[in-house]
């Protein structure tokens, strides 16, 4: 008889491994019941407030569509005032990655994103969030990052949409997990304009291959929407188009459309470092490293020392941009100027210039008219209502003209330029019959470029006494003739401080005292090597708010250094993914002298003081 043979487990162990194993079931009942409830609370939240931003019914995620329509984000954000942005650069300074994280003030960045949220600024607000989903300088508040965030979707932010799709990514607060939700916000973000959602979404479709839920086969939708984020100045979006550019090489028919192609990929790299992209410098410097002889582009280690360097400095400065890239470190076939071997000095010279915010000067034109604002003072908008009311009083069967409420600057408005916008008054019939008179379109003209005028409490409000208008212009001191002239309360004149630059204070763009007067149109071959600007000149045109301005206006990230007798760039072939035919068609746009300097990269920023402009 065979000897019974002992248990390969002792009995305790078992007893352990079992009670392990209950506890792990048990753990796992709890997390699908937890699941379960957040899930039926989800769905009741969904059902009881439909309106909140975060249940928007969305069409379902399609990657295989086949149109898309490219739009800029930046035409329908809110424009925030130079103030506002001033406060929310302050913010940014203080967040810089080479600020070590332990020696940040977190509580002051969010202080500064708060004041400049008030003030309308759509970018603090949506900065702040971020802070309150790490928090850092405020209560750890999912929560409160997705309130923030709905409120800037109720605003039409495309960027809010992209954000709420990364909150049902990664499941934020009271939202469950879910792929494919996400993926319809970020559709949603990318129609609208966000240049993240298109350069995420462009990422998924330029595939080779289907690969659910990260790769779809749709080159073609999925390059337009690289193409309009890059548009937009997403170094991602750059970076993406750059490798998928180089992977067409192999599959041209021919040596001149490899290096087509291939140049593209540089381009598009090249444009990614002055975005600010790592990677895309990075990218190129391994190219110049390894050269691509196949297609005549042979190994380049000067470049490639300049774009290692470059990328190494982005890497710890995110927040860098240098739209000033070609004067140390062009595209061949162009030589490469001297570089004395500091990475500082290339940054320098590549950076954007500013002109430092000044106090607003008095003009000279209008100082004796009523038109006149004091110097070191600006009109402080009216924050209470703001409908216009007639110049003219009928009492009694007499006409007055009425007088001023209180001190302070009135801005005058022609009725039929005001009528077709806001429906507040009934023109007397006779003015209705005349709305397209000569001498009414002749008016109304003169009208819309007179300033705010100042009047005392109890004085008239007559054109007649401004000082501006010409004595043809048909407004005597009775109420004869003012009877089309309505009148708006703006704001009275009060001191105003200098705004702080502080961008140039971190070092990230180079302050200059003043611009020069030279400007160019788009695309006119340049008369003195320097940084040029890009200004759009026609007001009316949707990209003007967005481009003009001192501190708030995108101009400066579309400067450009351009030797004498180059082209200047186009501003419109830049942007012409984002404009739509017509658009493109009226946008007017003239290039500004910035500085006058040699190409020569020295240590630090080096302006030619012997040209116009020189610092």
């Amino acid at each position: 008889m065979k000897p019974i043979m002992k248990s390969a487990i002792s009995l305790p162990y078992a007893r352990k491994i079992l009670r392990a194993a209950l506890a792990l079931a048990a753990l796992t009942l709890v997390t699908v019941l937890i699941w379960k409830k957040d899930a039926m609370t989800q769905a009741i939240d969904r059902r009881l407030h439909a309106d909140l931003p975060r249940f928007t019914e969305l069409p379902a995620f399609d990657p295989y569509r086949k149109s898309f329509t490219c739009r800029h984000e930046a035409a329908v954000n809110p424009v925030p005032s130079d103030q506002a942005q001033a406060l929310f650069e302050e913010a940014v300074a203080l967040s810089d990655w080479g600020i070590p994280r332990k020696e940040r003030d977190f509580a002051k960045i969010a202080a500064l994103y708060r004041q400049a949220m008030a003030l309308g600024h759509w970018k603090a607000q949506f900065n702040l969030a971020g802070l309150y989903l790490e928090g850092d300088g405020v209560p750890f508040d999912p929560d409160e990052a997705v309130r923030l965030t709905e409120d800037l979707m109720r605003q039409g932010v495309p960027a809010a949409w992209f954000n709420m799709g990364n909150y049902y990514m990664s499941g934020v607060g009271p939202l469950q997990p879910s792929a494919t939700v996400a993926y319809a916000f970020w559709q949603r973000a990318a129609d609208m304009g966000s240049l993240h959602a298109q350069a995420e979404l462009g990422k998924a479709l330029d595939a080779l291959i289907d690969e659910p839920p990260r790769h779809y086969n749709n080159r073609p939708i999925g390059r337009e929407m690289l193409e309009c984020a890059f548009a937009q100045g997403s170094g991602d979006a750059a970076f993406e188009l750059g490798m998928s550019y180089r992977t067409d090489v192999p599959h041209a028919d021919d040596l001149a459309d490899k290096q087509a192609i291939f140049l593209k990929a540089l381009q598009r790299f090249h444009e990614g470092v002055k975005f600010g992209s790592q990677r895309c410098a990075g990218s190129l410097s391994a190219l110049f490293g390894l050269g691509k002889l196949e297609i005549g582009q042979p190994i380049d280690p000067a470049r490639e020392d300049r774009y290692h360097a470059i990328s190494d400095y982005l890497w710890h400065h995110p927040d860098t941009r240098l739209p000033n890239l070609d004067r140390v470190l062009p595209l061949p076939p162009a030589d490469l100027p001297p570089w004395d071997g500091e990475v500082e000095s290339l940054i320098d010279a590549a950076k954007p210039v500013r002109v430092t915010p000044s106090l607003p000067k008095a003009s000279a034109e209008l100082q004796r008219t009523r038109a006149h604002v004091p110097e070191g003072y600006a009109i402080a908008p009216y924050e209470g209502p703001t409908l216009p009311f007639a110049a003219v009083d009928h009492r009694y069967g007499q006409s007055f003209l009425v007088r001023a409420p209180q001190d302070g600057y009135y801005q005058p408005l022609h009725a039929s330029a005001m009528r077709p916008a806001q429906k507040l008054f009934r023109l007397p019939e006779r003015l209705r019959h005349l709305q397209d008179d000569t001498y009414e379109r002749r008016d109304r003209d003169l009208l819309a470029q007179t300033p705010p005028l100042f009047y005392r409490e109890g004085e008239t409000l007559s054109l007649a006494s401004s000082g501006l208008l010409p004595q043809a212009f048909g407004f005597p001191e009775n109420a004869r003739g003012h009877s089309s002239v309505y009148w708006r309360f703006v704001g009275t004149a009060r001191p105003v401080r200098p705004l702080t630059d502080h961008l140039a204070r971190a070092g990230l763009v180079q302050a200059i005292a003043q611009a020069t007067d030279q400007c160019c149109v788009d695309g006119q071959v340049c008369p003195t090597s320097g940084i040029w600007q890009p200004e759009v000149t026609n007001a009316e045109h949707p990209l003007a708010k967005v481009f003009n301005g001192t501190l708030a206006g995108e101009s400066w990230r579309r400067q450009a250094f351009v030797l004498a007798g180059e082209p200047l760039p186009s501003l419109g072939e830049q942007l012409a993914p984002v404009l739509a035919e017509a658009e493109r068609a009226q946008l007017q746009v003239q290039w500004r002298l910035m500085v006058a300097c040699e190409r020569a990269c020295r240590a630090g920023f080096a302006p030619d003081s012997s040209r116009p402009g020189g610092a």
